[in-house]
């Protein structure tokens, strides 16, 4: 029993023992580096601009422009976007600018090394030298007075003071300790202050006060005096550091020892109240009144050699190097720390804060870092730590730290000592992509590839498919304030588990499935990070979606954060987004782009955020609320202390005023002196206001703000006034062309937006008037219209005057024909009796035309009657054409599918049925229903075109469908009684003599219209009408269809027909000079037709100079083959045989249908000089199949733009193209290309198209 309890207990420590590895961190193996810090600068040199990189001298003018002295190129103004250079500004060359200084009045004092003092007043440059007074030209530095002089520090002859005219110079003589003066300075009460290699003199307004080592000064090389917050006068020695000066003891700095170097170059005092030093070779120092802060080359600075520094009004620092440029520092707000500052390894992937404030960064490759705000301590494998890639980490509510790593567990560290968890311990997977503690104390983890588990009181719990969590990649888990834990998923969006089951969440309001971070802010609201479709705000009414539509500036969302003051801090892959709370910031004027209730900023690049692609979840919020993010290139700090709202208002000025594109020189315009303006702005020199004539109306107009902050993301709204209605959108675009302006008066404003939406405080304005051309001014028009006045009135007065003399020359007309008319009244009495004797006559010859018109108007009235009568009959014998005509519209297709019970009424259709025949059509009834159209369009009343059609089916065959369609010679009523010989001859042949061979059944018809018309070939020898044409008959094309689908048997009844064709031969033929054959027409049979595919019908056909059109399928159906014609079994001479007709096909296609032409024989129906017995084609039909038989009329048909024939191709293309369409569509669509063609012509010939569609 007892070796039992052994067993039992060694087995529970030896399971034990592998169920988890715990070891203790041995401190002394940890090593530890000084934490460095890097700043966010921003360089300005030669590449951006500048013509000289050895800044001297600095100073910001009264529009917000910073100033800048060069060691030998003169003088530089910068507004931000772009730098002006004034190499030669007083006339010489290769000037060494020490000093520049902006007086009370907004004027610039340039103090140059041997070239005197340059005052500008922003139009021009005056210049002050020995010659006016100045004590030397060798200057070092300039201030002002309260009283307004401006002083100025030579190198070599002491101080002059300028009183805006004269020059009263102070040297060792009568004042100074030294006559050099490398720097002056006003204090608040206003003492000035002249430091010099010997010391420093003070002037207050009556007497100098000199001091050196013999009265305290520690040391006599003085560069720089500054004052600081408490009154305390701060001097800046070259060698010696600084030193405080206060009631009149001088007390040497007691951080002196902290400087990076002694050598000052220069100091300044903040807004804030703190104290930049610029050194030499040892960058900046920042006193803040408590310590030191260094900005050296390791601290971002682009060079130690700093001579020169200035506050502007947005309180950025600028920074003169020698050597490097010009350097812009805008705070604190951003700071780095990489590899460089002492980081095992630059990707940071988790950040957590123990209870002593300690930062542990977990990083890819360089395991875990230590931060204690001043070392960075490291734990890897000397530690104990088992792998380099430390994933993710969290702080349980124990104050032990928790790490993920990838691909070896979890580890947890408690005190000293490292516990290591791992699938065999029951954790789901060794890739632990997250891990969060919720309110119980439970342990989650997020892995790669295992679902996810918590642990909780040694146990680990997983959560994978069985619970309802779909997918085994999970980025990111939190918990809710009901207790429900939320996952975010790589490729299956949300789930929320209660702590039974695991449910999906979002299923259609979320757009992407990659969830790469969870947070739910202060008011219960989930934010989700999505990786490609930005981030989704979701509440109980509603999901919104912020992305880079509105606002976001990359839509890979890694990180979410909602900070102390309620603000939500969104990682991306471009940057990193700052959503300001409104409610907290409703006091600030921001004009910010608005998500909900937040304001939106983002930090980029050149926002100082370097870091730029932020790593997933890498974001912590400390206990002093700065904010810190991981990314793939460092790890930043945010300080919200130094993001303030920039609530300076960007003034914004007119740059320039191009005229057709070109620059011009408003100073010295000669080049348009037709253009007057007022006075030129003083800070770019472009007019206030401008009068242009009409024909200079071309402007561009370039604006530029003052906005030293980020000019680049400076935005401007603009409106023409006159011309523009609403102010321009906002845009970063700083220039707007004007062309073609009209004559008129103009206003152009101009707003500028800085990076936190603060607008100007007014628009700038710009006046500009085009003068109208003279003759579209007002005093042009005043006495255009006083002309026109004018100008009537006198052609009023010469018209009164014109009509005067007219009158006068009328009356004296009038007497001389008065005179006239009493000697002709004499005459005209005479001529009276005369005229009397003619009117009887006249009466007489009335009455006889009266009774000749009566004659006339009964003539023309028998006329009327007899064209009417004419009319009616022509109409009669159309509806009796029309009755012959077979009627589509009255059947489906051609023909009905009949019953038994049917059958006796089809004696109209197959008149020659009888009703012992009707039986035996049971089994005949088709198959086989046709869709048919008809285009039938004569050209007169009636009609020489006719159609015709009947079924027949004879005892022991199939039924047979035969449709015709001819033209007959002539169209009108000659053509008419043609049609209906035609119809009435093929009644005869077809349903009495029941011939169903095509090439027979148009012998037949020959023969009966040769005997019928007594044709002999001979002009003249017809007894019918000498104006009759011995070759009247007509063209027809005949197709007969078989009902049945193909089978073995014959085709059409044509052993029948051969024997009705014995019967009959060219003897009936009436005698003529004709060469015909002698012998009848011997036919032997023709075999029968093909056996086909399923689905196909026989026909045969034949043409008389008409042919058969077919469309099919290309795809679908098999190609058309024609079949040999009949033979001819008759004996014929040489001649004829070599003029048989040889039957050819053509082809037409388009990608889904081919049209296929079997040539007719070209020989009328009708006596013909080379008669010949018509050709016979039999056609395998399929399903799908459309037949196009027709007269010429349509191809004939002129019309079109040029007035030509429509033509057979354009048909056959027309046919082709519209082959898929119903036949009543196809039909309408011949109707209107035929009307479109015709136009406002005339149709020249009767018209008939049929189609069969199989």
């Amino acid at each position: 029993m007892k070796f039992s309890y052994f067993i039992i207990i060694t087995i529970f420590i030896y399971t034990n023992c592998l169920c988890q590895q715990t070891f203790k961190i041995n401190e002394n193996n940890i090593q530890s580096k000084p934490a460095g810090i890097k700043y966010n600068f921003r360089t300005y040199d030669l590449e951006k601009g500048l013509d000289n990189s050895y800044i001297l001298a600095l100073a910001e003018d009264k529009f917000g422009n910073i100033w800048l002295g060069s060691n030998g190129s003169g003088v530089c103004k910068f507004d931000g976007n772009d730098f002006k250079w004034f190499s030669n500004f007083n006339g010489a060359s290769n000037i060494v600018v020490q000093s520049i200084f902006k007086d009370s009045k907004g004027n610039l004092w340039i103090g140059t090394f041997g070239n005197g003092i340059s005052k500008f007043d922003g139009y021009n440059f005056i210049t002050f030298n020995t010659d006016n007074g100045l004590a030397s030209n060798k200057i070092w530095s300039i201030n002002e007075d309260n009283q307004g002089n401006i002083w100025v520090g030579t190198h070599d002859n002491g101080v002059s003071k300028f009183d805006g005219k004269n020059f009263i110079n102070y040297n060792i003589n009568n004042g100074l300790i030294s006559n050099l003066a490398r720097t002056i300075f006003k204090d608040n009460i206003g003492n000035i202050w002249i430091g010099s290699s010997k010391g420093i003199t003070v002037f207050d307004g009556k007497s100098f006060t000199k001091y050196d080592s013999t009265n305290g000064l520690p040391d006599e090389n003085i560069i720089a005096i500054t004052q600081n917050k408490n009154n305390k006068i701060i001097i800046g020695s070259y060698g010696d550091g600084i030193y405080e000066f206060k009631d009149g003891l001088f007390n040497e700095f007691k951080y002196n020892e902290q400087l990076t170097s002694k050598f000052i170059c220069a100091l300044l005092t903040d807004k804030q109240g703190n104290i930049w030093i610029a050194e030499s070779r040892g960058g900046i120092d920042k006193f803040d009144g408590n310590k030191i802060t260094h900005f050296t080359v390791k601290e971002g600075l682009n060079n130690n050699e700093v001579i020169a520094l200035i506050e502007d009004k947005a309180s950025n620092i600028w920074i003169g190097t020698y050597g490097s440029g010009l350097c812009k520092f805008s705070g604190e707000k951003f700071s780095y720390f990489s590899s460089d500052e002492g980081l095992s390894s630059n990707v940071i992937r988790a950040i957590v804060e123990d209870s002593i404030h300690n930062l542990w960064i977990s990083t890819s490759g360089g395991m875990i870092n230590k931060f204690d705000s001043q070392n960075f301590y490291f734990y890897n494998e000397n530690t104990g730590i088992n792998n380099r890639f430390i994933l993710s980490s969290v702080i349980d509510k124990n104050g032990n730290l928790w790490f993920g790593t990838s691909g070896n567990g979890a580890i947890l560290k408690t005190g000293n000592n490292l516990t290591y968890y791992t699938e065999n311990e029951g954790l789901s997977s060794n890739y632990i992509l997250n891990i969060f503690c919720d309110s119980k104390n439970r342990i989650w983890f997020g892995t790669y590839g295992g679902y996810a588990c918590y642990y909780n009181n040694g146990t680990f719990t997983k959560i994978d498919k069985k619970n309802g969590l779909t997918s085994n990649f999970i980025n990111i888990i939190t918990e809710d304030s009901q207790g429900n834990i939320w996952f975010g998923s790589e490729n299956d969006g949300v789930f929320v588990y209660d702590g039974r089951i695991v449910k999906k969440a979002f299923l259609n309001e979320i757009g992407n499935k990659s969830i790469k971070s969870l947070l739910f802010d202060k008011s219960g609201c989930l934010w989700i990070g999505t990786y490609g479709n930005g981030v989704y705000k979701t509440d109980k009414s509603e999901v919104k979606c912020f992305n880079d539509s509105n606002g976001l500036i990359n839509n890979f969302a890694q990180s979410l954060l909602q900070d102390n003051n309620g603000n939500i801090w969104i990682g991306t892959n471009k940057g990193i987004v700052k959503l300001i709370d409104n409610k907290e910031n409703k006091s600030k004027n921001i004009n910010l782009p608005v998500f909900e209730n937040y304001y939106i900023k983002s930090f980029g690049f050149k926002e100082g955020f370097i870091g730029n692609n932020c790593s997933a979840n890498a974001i912590f919020s400390d206990n002093n609320g700065k904010i810190w993010i991981g990314t793939g290139k460092n790890l930043t700090k945010y300080n919200p202390d130094f993001d303030n709202i920039n609530e300076i208002k960007p003034a914004v000025y007119l740059k320039e005023i191009r005229l057709f594109f070109e620059s011009i020189d408003w100073k010295n315009n000669t080049k348009y002196p037709n253009l007057k303006r007022d006075s030129l702005s003083e800070n770019y020199n472009v007019p206030y206001s401008l009068i242009a004539p009409y024909n200079y109306n071309h402007f561009t107009f370039i604006f530029s703000a003052v906005n030293m902050s980020f000019p680049e993301k400076t935005k401007y709204k603009f409106k023409l006034e006159g011309l523009d209605r609403d102010w321009s959108p906002s845009t970063n675009k700083n220039e707007i062309t004007y062309s073609g302006l009209k004559p008129g008066k103009y206003t152009f404003y101009i707003v500028a937006i800085n990076e936190d939406g603060v607008s100007s405080e007014k628009p700038y304005e710009f006046y500009l008037e085009i003068v109208p051309p003279w003759w579209e001014t007002n005093l042009f028009r005043i006495c255009a219209i006083i002309f026109i006045i004018v100008s009537i009135i006198l052609i009023i007065k010469f018209r009164e005057q014109k009509l005067q003399k007219a009158k006068e020359k009328l009356e004296q007309i009038v007497k001389e024909r008065t005179a006239e008319v009493v000697k002709q009244k004499d005459e005209i009495a005479n001529k009276n009796e005369e005229l009397s004797q003619q009117n009887e006559e006249i009466t007489a010859q009335r009455d006889e035309i009266e009774a000749q018109r009566d004659i006339v108007v009964s003539q023309k009235n028998h006329i009327e009657l007899i064209n009417t009568e004419i009319t009616d009959s022509i109409k009669y014998a159309k509806r009796i054409q029309e009755a012959m005509l077979p009627d589509f519209a009255s059947t489906r297709g051609l023909i009905p599918l009949l019953t038994p019970n049917d059958m006796e009424s089809t004696r109209e259709l197959i008149p020659l049925l009888t009703p012992s025949d009707m039986e035996s059509t049971r089994v005949l009834i088709p198959l086989l229903t046709l869709e048919t159209f008809i285009l039938f369009k004569p050209k007169d009343v009636v009609s020489g075109d006719f159609y015709w059609a009947t079924q027949i089916s004879t005892m022991g065959h199939d039924p047979l469908l035969i449709v015709a369609v001819a033209d007959c010679t002539g169209h009108g009523v000659p053509g008419a009684f043609m049609s209906m010989l035609g119809i009435s001859f093929l009644n005869d042949i077809v349903i009495k003599q029941k011939i169903t061979t095509p090439s027979i059944i148009l012998d037949e018809l020959r023969i009966a219209i040769i005997v019928a018309l007594k044709q002999t070939g001979e002009t003249g020898t017809q007894n019918i009408s000498s104006s009759l044409n011995v070759k009247d008959g007509m063209d027809m094309s005949l197709i007969v269809i078989n009902l049945q689908a193909s089978t073995s048997r014959t085709s059409v009844s044509e052993q029948s027909d051969l024997e009705t064709l014995k019967e009959s031969s060219v003897e009936a033929l009436p005698q003529s000079n004709i060469s015909v054959q002698a012998e009848p027409v011997k036919i032997k049979p023709t075999e029968a037709l093909p056996q086909s595919n399923r689905g196909s019908y026989n026909a045969q056909w034949a043409g008389a100079n008409n042919p058969l059109w077919l469309v099919r399928s290309s795809k679908e159906m098999p190609p058309f083959q024609k079949v040999a014609s009949l033979e001819n079994t008759v004996t014929q001479s040489s001649e004829l045989s070599s003029n048989e007709p040889e039957v050819r096909d053509t082809e037409l296609t388009n990608q889904k249908f081919v049209l296929q032409e079997v040539k007719p024989d070209k020989q009328p129906v009708a006596i013909y000089e080379n008669m010949k017995p018509f050709t016979n084609h039999e056609i395998q039909l399929y399903k799908g199949d459309i037949i196009y038989l027709m007269s010429d009329g349509y191809e004939d048909q002129f019309g079109g733009p040029k007035g030509k024939k429509f033509l057979s191709k354009n048909l056959k293309q027309l046919l082709v193209d519209n082959s898929q369409l119903t036949m009543k569509e196809q039909k309408e669509k011949l109707e209107k290309t035929l009307f479109n063609w015709i136009g406002d012509g005339e149709q020249i010939d009767d018209i008939t198209i049929l189609g069969l569609s199989i």
